[in-house]
Protein backbone atom coordinates (compact mmCIF):
# COMPACT_ATOMS: atom_id res chain seq x y z
CA UNK A 1 0.00 0.00 0.00
CA UNK A 2 1.27 3.49 -0.87
CA UNK A 3 -0.04 7.07 -0.31
CA UNK A 4 -2.10 6.84 -3.51
CA UNK A 5 -3.92 3.60 -2.69
CA UNK A 6 -7.69 3.85 -2.94
CA UNK A 7 -7.70 6.70 -5.46
CA UNK A 8 -8.93 6.79 -9.05
CA UNK A 9 -5.96 6.95 -11.42
CA UNK A 10 -4.76 6.02 -14.88
CA UNK A 11 -2.59 2.92 -15.41
CA UNK A 12 1.02 3.71 -14.71
CA UNK A 13 4.19 3.04 -12.78
CA UNK A 14 7.95 3.21 -12.78
CA UNK A 15 10.24 2.23 -15.62
CA UNK A 16 11.84 -1.23 -15.54
CA UNK A 17 14.97 -2.57 -17.30
CA UNK A 18 12.85 -4.47 -19.81
CA UNK A 19 11.38 -1.19 -21.06
CA UNK A 20 14.81 -0.37 -22.56
CA UNK A 21 14.55 3.29 -21.58
CA UNK A 22 11.31 3.85 -23.50
CA UNK A 23 8.68 5.84 -21.62
CA UNK A 24 6.00 4.67 -24.06
CA UNK A 25 6.98 1.05 -23.46
CA UNK A 26 6.65 1.65 -19.72
CA UNK A 27 3.15 3.09 -20.16
CA UNK A 28 2.11 0.19 -22.41
CA UNK A 29 3.51 -2.46 -20.07
CA UNK A 30 1.82 -0.94 -17.03
CA UNK A 31 -1.49 -0.76 -18.91
CA UNK A 32 -1.23 -4.43 -19.86
CA UNK A 33 -0.24 -5.48 -16.34
CA UNK A 34 -2.86 -3.43 -14.51
CA UNK A 35 -5.95 -3.62 -16.74
CA UNK A 36 -5.14 -6.28 -19.34
CA UNK A 37 -5.13 -4.05 -22.43
CA UNK A 38 -2.22 -4.39 -24.90
CA UNK A 39 -2.06 -1.02 -26.66
CA UNK A 40 1.05 -2.04 -28.64
CA UNK A 41 -0.46 -5.21 -30.10
CA UNK A 42 -0.02 -4.72 -33.90
CA UNK A 43 -3.07 -6.92 -34.57
CA UNK A 44 -5.37 -4.58 -32.61
CA UNK A 45 -6.77 -1.23 -33.85
CA UNK A 46 -4.86 1.07 -31.50
CA UNK A 47 -3.52 4.40 -32.71
CA UNK A 48 -0.60 5.98 -30.87
CA UNK A 49 -1.16 9.59 -29.80
CA UNK A 50 2.34 9.94 -28.39
CA UNK A 51 3.51 11.81 -25.32
CA UNK A 52 0.72 14.06 -24.05
CA UNK A 53 2.22 15.41 -20.84
CA UNK A 54 5.59 15.76 -19.12
CA UNK A 55 5.10 17.11 -15.58
CA UNK A 56 8.16 17.70 -13.42
CA UNK A 57 7.49 16.99 -9.73
CA UNK A 58 9.63 18.36 -6.91
CA UNK A 59 9.72 15.82 -4.08
CA UNK A 60 10.24 16.54 -0.39
CA UNK A 61 13.13 15.23 1.63
CA UNK A 62 15.87 16.16 -0.82
CA UNK A 63 14.94 13.44 -3.29
CA UNK A 64 15.65 13.94 -6.99
CA UNK A 65 12.82 15.50 -9.04
CA UNK A 66 10.44 13.09 -10.75
CA UNK A 67 9.11 13.47 -14.30
CA UNK A 68 5.57 12.15 -14.73
CA UNK A 69 4.74 11.45 -18.38
CA UNK A 70 1.36 10.56 -19.89
CA UNK A 71 0.96 8.75 -23.22
CA UNK A 72 -2.26 8.49 -25.19
CA UNK A 73 -3.69 5.67 -27.30
CA UNK A 74 -6.97 5.78 -29.23
CA UNK A 75 -8.98 2.75 -30.22
CA UNK A 76 -10.32 2.71 -33.75
CA UNK A 77 -12.72 -0.15 -33.14
CA UNK A 78 -16.45 0.12 -32.51
CA UNK A 79 -16.28 -2.34 -29.64
CA UNK A 80 -14.91 -1.00 -26.35
CA UNK A 81 -11.97 -3.21 -25.27
CA UNK A 82 -12.61 -5.31 -22.19
CA UNK A 83 -10.69 -4.46 -19.03
CA UNK A 84 -9.23 -7.14 -16.77
CA UNK A 85 -7.92 -5.50 -13.59
CA UNK A 86 -5.02 -7.18 -11.81
CA UNK A 87 -6.32 -7.90 -8.28
CA UNK A 88 -2.94 -7.27 -6.63
CA UNK A 89 -2.86 -3.69 -7.93
CA UNK A 90 -6.32 -2.61 -9.07
CA UNK A 91 -9.64 -2.96 -7.26
CA UNK A 92 -11.79 -1.93 -10.23
CA UNK A 93 -11.30 -0.69 -13.78
CA UNK A 94 -13.84 0.95 -16.07
CA UNK A 95 -14.00 3.20 -19.10
CA UNK A 96 -15.04 6.85 -18.70
CA UNK A 97 -15.91 8.91 -21.81
CA UNK A 98 -13.47 11.77 -22.40
CA UNK A 99 -16.41 14.17 -22.54
CA UNK A 100 -17.28 13.24 -18.94
CA UNK A 101 -13.92 14.62 -17.83
CA UNK A 102 -12.86 17.46 -20.12
CA UNK A 103 -16.27 18.37 -21.52
CA UNK A 104 -17.64 18.74 -25.01
CA UNK A 105 -16.21 21.10 -27.60
CA UNK A 106 -19.48 22.96 -27.87
CA UNK A 107 -19.28 26.74 -28.12
CA UNK A 108 -22.69 27.10 -26.52
CA UNK A 109 -21.44 25.46 -23.33
CA UNK A 110 -18.00 27.06 -23.16
CA UNK A 111 -16.98 30.09 -21.13
CA UNK A 112 -13.89 32.28 -20.83
CA UNK A 113 -11.24 32.09 -18.16
CA UNK A 114 -9.55 35.06 -16.56
CA UNK A 115 -6.76 35.12 -19.14
CA UNK A 116 -8.98 34.63 -22.18
CA UNK A 117 -8.51 30.88 -22.40
CA UNK A 118 -11.39 28.45 -22.83
CA UNK A 119 -13.01 26.29 -20.23
CA UNK A 120 -15.31 23.41 -21.01
CA UNK A 121 -18.69 22.15 -19.95
CA UNK A 122 -17.03 19.86 -17.39
CA UNK A 123 -16.15 22.97 -15.36
CA UNK A 124 -19.80 23.85 -14.89
CA UNK A 125 -21.22 20.68 -13.40
CA UNK A 126 -18.44 18.22 -12.62
CA UNK A 127 -15.63 20.23 -11.05
CA UNK A 128 -15.82 20.58 -7.30
CA UNK A 129 -13.74 20.22 -4.15
CA UNK A 130 -12.49 17.30 -2.10
CA UNK A 131 -11.74 18.25 1.51
CA UNK A 132 -9.06 16.37 3.47
CA UNK A 133 -7.57 16.80 6.93
CA UNK A 134 -4.01 18.03 7.18
CA UNK A 135 -2.74 14.67 8.40
CA UNK A 136 -4.16 12.79 5.41
CA UNK A 137 -2.71 14.85 2.57
CA UNK A 138 0.57 14.05 0.81
CA UNK A 139 2.67 16.03 3.30
CA UNK A 140 0.73 14.68 6.31
CA UNK A 141 3.62 12.45 7.41
CA UNK A 142 5.92 15.49 7.61
CA UNK A 143 3.39 17.34 9.76
CA UNK A 144 2.88 14.35 12.06
CA UNK A 145 6.63 14.30 12.64
CA UNK A 146 6.49 18.02 13.55
CA UNK A 147 3.71 18.30 16.14
CA UNK A 148 4.57 21.92 17.00
CA UNK A 149 4.12 23.01 13.40
CA UNK A 150 0.88 21.05 13.19
CA UNK A 151 -0.31 22.71 16.40
CA UNK A 152 0.47 26.19 15.06
CA UNK A 153 -1.44 25.50 11.84
CA UNK A 154 -4.42 24.25 13.80
CA UNK A 155 -4.31 27.28 16.09
CA UNK A 156 -4.52 29.46 13.00
CA UNK A 157 -7.64 27.60 11.92
CA UNK A 158 -5.89 25.63 9.18
CA UNK A 159 -7.39 22.19 9.77
CA UNK A 160 -8.22 21.00 6.28
CA UNK A 161 -7.21 21.38 2.64
CA UNK A 162 -9.45 21.58 -0.42
CA UNK A 163 -8.39 19.85 -3.63
CA UNK A 164 -10.11 20.41 -6.97
CA UNK A 165 -11.66 17.23 -8.34
CA UNK A 166 -13.90 15.98 -11.15
CA UNK A 167 -16.86 13.78 -10.24
CA UNK A 168 -16.86 10.59 -12.33
CA UNK A 169 -19.61 8.13 -13.15
CA UNK A 170 -19.19 5.02 -10.96
CA UNK A 171 -18.19 1.60 -12.31
CA UNK A 172 -21.02 -0.06 -14.25
CA UNK A 173 -21.66 -2.65 -11.55
CA UNK A 174 -22.32 0.14 -9.02
CA UNK A 175 -24.57 2.37 -11.10
CA UNK A 176 -27.79 0.98 -9.70
CA UNK A 177 -28.86 3.27 -6.87
CA UNK A 178 -25.68 5.31 -7.15
CA UNK A 179 -27.66 8.57 -7.38
CA UNK A 180 -26.21 11.82 -8.65
CA UNK A 181 -22.53 12.47 -9.22
CA UNK A 182 -20.82 13.44 -5.98
CA UNK A 183 -17.49 15.05 -5.19
CA UNK A 184 -17.59 13.23 -1.84
CA UNK A 185 -17.76 9.79 -3.48
CA UNK A 186 -14.62 7.68 -4.02
CA UNK A 187 -15.08 8.07 -7.78
CA UNK A 188 -13.39 11.41 -8.31
CA UNK A 189 -10.39 12.43 -10.40
CA UNK A 190 -8.04 14.62 -8.40
CA UNK A 191 -4.42 15.29 -7.48
CA UNK A 192 -1.65 14.35 -9.89
CA UNK A 193 -3.99 12.45 -12.20
CA UNK A 194 -6.31 15.44 -12.61
CA UNK A 195 -3.28 17.69 -13.15
CA UNK A 196 -2.01 15.44 -15.98
CA UNK A 197 -5.44 15.26 -17.62
CA UNK A 198 -5.78 19.04 -17.31
CA UNK A 199 -2.36 19.61 -18.90
CA UNK A 200 -3.32 17.27 -21.74
CA UNK A 201 -6.51 19.29 -22.29
CA UNK A 202 -4.47 22.50 -22.24
CA UNK A 203 -2.19 21.13 -24.94
CA UNK A 204 -5.00 19.69 -27.07
CA UNK A 205 -7.62 22.46 -27.01
CA UNK A 206 -6.15 25.25 -24.89
CA UNK A 207 -8.71 24.59 -22.16
CA UNK A 208 -7.17 23.37 -18.87
CA UNK A 209 -9.48 22.13 -16.13
CA UNK A 210 -7.35 23.34 -13.23
CA UNK A 211 -4.27 25.44 -12.67
CA UNK A 212 -2.94 28.29 -14.76
CA UNK A 213 -5.50 29.47 -17.32
CA UNK A 214 -8.45 27.64 -15.76
CA UNK A 215 -11.63 29.33 -14.60
CA UNK A 216 -11.46 30.71 -11.04
CA UNK A 217 -11.52 29.35 -8.40
CA UNK A 218 -10.05 26.26 -10.07
CA UNK A 219 -7.01 28.22 -11.23
CA UNK A 220 -5.75 27.39 -7.72
CA UNK A 221 -6.55 23.68 -7.39
CA UNK A 222 -5.20 23.36 -3.83
CA UNK A 223 -6.57 25.75 -1.19
CA UNK A 224 -6.98 26.02 2.57
CA UNK A 225 -10.47 25.02 3.63
CA UNK A 226 -13.02 27.85 3.71
CA UNK A 227 -13.11 27.74 7.52
CA UNK A 228 -9.40 28.54 7.74
CA UNK A 229 -8.34 32.00 8.87
CA UNK A 230 -5.22 31.95 6.72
Amino acid sequence: RDPWSGNVALPGGGQEPGDLGSDEATAARETLEEVGVDVLDPTKPWRRLGRLVDDRLVLVGGRAPLVLSMFGFATEHDVTPALTPRPQEVAEAWWVPTSDVVGDEDASSSSSSSDGGRTTIADEHRLGWRVLGLETVAFGRILRERPRLLGVLRALGFHRVRFACVALPPPPDQKRGAGVLSHESPFVLWGLTLSCVSDAARRAVGAPLVGRGARPPFDRPVRPDVESRL
